[in-house]
């Protein structure tokens, strides 16, 4: 059976279509758009009319792809924070199934980071011990600490990166005094986290998608990764995090593997990422290619059965 499966996150819609047998899927077609759904309204808790505009356009060149690769039998739409959130999100919701003729299930964010978790271990090759997990997103950030078998603590904090460039307006460049504001509130803002890290004996952070995507990019000058996993050097990572703190918009553009839609919001996750290495004393950064997307292929694969 062929399935599209259509992450609606708030920076970026990603568009997966694979082929599901029952326990185990195939890669097919990937892509990804620019959305924005939180221009303008994260902070007021309205998805505004530019928003939506901006979504739909999104999934204008996302649905034409897919009847360009054939269709697929079934597809699923999954909303996250910036929807989740907003008083009118699902009025949103109903515009899209309405206009696409697509369901849209509105996740919770402890639904999303098991998702995330479910992608991970489809991408990296997991043990016993435990890891640290994290998805960077423009609405929302999900933190996962587990193995190959086991969630032992999960959360989602609303703290991603669309809303951090609407509360904190940094420069261009950011200033080192902006840069600081943005990590004392990150900083301030996760007790748990740091509450769970100190419980277990976490030594490697896995990086799922979007901005690790970015990272190891910049890192490689690869625009395509060939394997769904890749090392990066936690000097490697500081030298990038220097430079991208000293760049300008149009420096970071500029920047071999660099994405547009990644180019205001990878500073302020450079700046959470290396807070988390810091906090966390971090020894191992392992970027995956797959993240929620990947997820639901897995549970789709292992519910699925021939009739």
């Amino acid at each position: 059976m062929r399935v599209a499966v259509i992450d609606m996150g708030t920076n970026v819609h990603n568009l997966l279509l694979a082929d599901i047998i029952p326990g185990a899927w195939t890669h097919v077609h990937e892509v990804k758009q620019p959305a924005r759904l939180g221009d303008g309204g994260l902070r007021s808790g309205i998805l505004s009319t530019r928003a939506f505009h901006s979504a739909s356009e999104a999934m204008d060149r996302l649905t034409a792809q897919l009847a360009a690769w054939g269709g697929a039998e079934q597809t699923y739409a999954l909303a996250t924070s910036a929807v989740r959130d907003a008083e009118n999100g699902l009025d949103f919701a109903e515009y899209i199934e309405e206009k696409y003729h697509i369901p849209v299930e509105v996740i919770s964010g402890d639904r999303e980071a098991i998702l995330i978790y479910k992608g991970i271990r489809e991408g990296v090759p997991l043990n016993n011990e435990p890891v640290l997990m994290l998805d960077i997103g423009g609405g929302s950030n999900e933190f996962i600490i587990a193995d190959a078998k086991t969630i032992y603590w999960k959360q989602s904090f609303p703290l991603g990166m669309a809303r951090l460039l609407e509360q904190f307006k940094p420069g261009d460049p950011v200033t080192s005094k902006e840069a600081k504001q943005i990590r004392t509130y990150l900083n301030q803002e996760m007790p748990a986290l740091w509450q769970a890290l100190a419980h277990y004996n976490i030594t490697t952070l896995v990086g799922s998608s979007g901005s690790f995507d970015t990272y190891r990019a910049l890192l490689t000058g690869a625009a395509k990764e060939k394997e769904p996993s890749y090392v990066i050097e936690l000097s490697a990572f500081a030298e990038l995090y220097r430079r991208l703190l000293h760049t300008t918009a149009a420096e970071r553009m500029a920047m071999k593997g660099m994405t547009p839609v990644r180019v205001d919001f990878i500073v302020p996750a450079a700046i959470l990422t290396n807070l988390v290495i810091e906090r966390a004393g971090i020894k191992k950064i392992i970027q995956c290619s797959y993240s929620l997307r990947e997820g639901v292929m897995r549970e789709l694969a292992e519910s699925y059965k021939i009739c």
